[in-house]
């Protein structure tokens, strides 16, 4: 196997952290058209980091918020594609398995759901959070593994 260029990493993990958004932003819009408010996963998230737990339910659903928090959302997912793009990499030069990274890389999520609070939240249904999560979880590693084969058969 040969040894491949940063930026076919970084390129790789640019498409799997996209792939992993889309992912997330699916399960959330299908979540809150359920529940009647196209949008407010985004707004609520929003306003859960920059401004705490308290201003979740009273949570302005607007383009801004959606923008910003996508644009917020999106950017963490592509850091989180490139890491684990580059852990495959490392995982292929060294031989070893890359499923303990996978399998860290959602533990990783879930955490960053739980730090949060946001599952605490009275009036905040958070079961799509986690769902997200897993699934765009699955969907990066799941593109990974498409495009290196040869790492998930050792």
């Amino acid at each position: 196997m040969e040894k491949r260029s940063k930026s076919d990493v970084i390129g790789e993990g640019v498409i799997a952290g996209l792939i992993g958004a889309a992912a997330v932003m699916v399960v959330y819009y299908v979540a809150d058209v359920r529940l009647a408010e196209p949008f407010s996963t985004p707004a609520a998230l929003q306003a859960l980091l920059f401004e705490g737990p308290e201003a979740v339910r009273n949570a302005t659903i607007g383009i801004p918020e959606t923008v910003g928090f996508t644009a917020l959302h999106v950017a963490a997912w592509v850091a989180a594609g490139c890491i684990a793009s580059l852990l495959v990499s490392a995982a292929e030069a060294s031989r070893s398995s890359w499923a303990v990274v996978m399998v860290g890389l959602a533990a990783a999520f879930c955490a960053f759901i739980w730090a949060t609070g946001a599952w605490r939240i009275d009036g905040f249904d958070s079961n799509h959070l986690w769902v997200g999560a897993l699934l765009g979880s699955g969907a990066m590693a799941g593109y990974l593994a498409w495009k290196h084969p040869e790492v998930i058969t050792r």
